[in-house]
């Protein structure tokens, strides 16, 4: 498994110190409707280029206490840890997944999360909206953009850019869930942005200037955000990668 945004994140950090639906126009005012609407209604000298949906993707750092992993059939009421780190190698020990009441989550609560994404540039910058449904019961969760490395750049850097959606200091990437489990977010990210570049040169003004990059949501099992990075650095018990929108060219 390729490595994800939180080993990617922490690493780059000591160095420096279901399918989705395609968000279209929509004269309700739904959650997924106003988010369209958001990317519909801004205005851009690049406005005739259509918004671009992602689809979702459940991120597999998920399994029993002995550190084996579990698939979305298993059965659904089966407590779940976090078993591993985002390149894969095990999490030892195996961390429980925890919703904010404190009850450990289970399989059923946390492999059914459906929703949509879009990712428009603009003017300002690159524009992302995301819808989620099926996420954990008042959790805390945070959008980040991942690029893994692209070609002509050097192969040993597996990721381009690791950062916070929005401002590079994550101050504008949370969202809380509802109690129905239903969340969005809407949020430009400015070209330059990225506290964690690990390529030449700063973010570009339109995300797809790169041939395929993520949205990676984060659920944080601290209850708490932090920052420009996506958990503790020192506890990786702290945060989960959840889901991801996989955009390409």
């Amino acid at each position: 498994m390729k490595p994800t945004l939180w080993i990617v994140a922490v690493a780059l950090f000591s160095v420096a110190c279901s399918q989705s639906s395609p968000i279209q126009p929509a004269a309700t005012k739904s959650p997924a409707a106003t988010a369209s609407s958001a990317i519909a209604g801004t205005t851009s000298t690049q406005q005739g280029a259509p918004a671009r949906a992602g689809n979702i993707n459940l991120i597999p750092e998920y399994g029993l206490q002995n550190g084996s992993h579990l698939t979305p059939s298993d059965p659904p009421n089966t407590p779940i840890y976090r078993v591993a780190k985002g390149d894969g190698s095990p999490l030892v020990p195996a961390r429980p997944i925890l919703a904010p009441d404190g009850h450990q989550v289970t399989l059923g609560e946390y492999v059914h999360v459906t929703g949509s994404a879009a990712v428009k540039c603009i003017d300002e910058g690159s524009h992302s909206v995301v819808h989620v449904s099926g996420l954990i019961a008042n959790g805390v969760y945070t959008i980040w953009y991942v690029v893994p490395n692209q070609p002509g750049f050097p192969m040993h850097i597996p990721f381009l850019r690791v950062g916070p959606a929005g401002a590079d200091d994550g101050s504008q990437n949370r969202f809380d869930a509802s109690a129905s489990g239903e969340g969005e977010l809407s949020v430009i990210t400015p070209a330059g942005s990225f506290v964690f570049p690990a390529g030449p040169g700063p973010f570009p003004s339109c995300a797809f200037t790169y041939s395929e990059f993520s949205l990676v949501g984060a659920y944080h099992i601290d209850k708490r955000t932090w920052g420009p990075v996506p958990g503790n650095p020192a506890d990786p018990g702290s945060v989960i990668d959840q889901f991801e929108f996989a955009f390409h060219k």
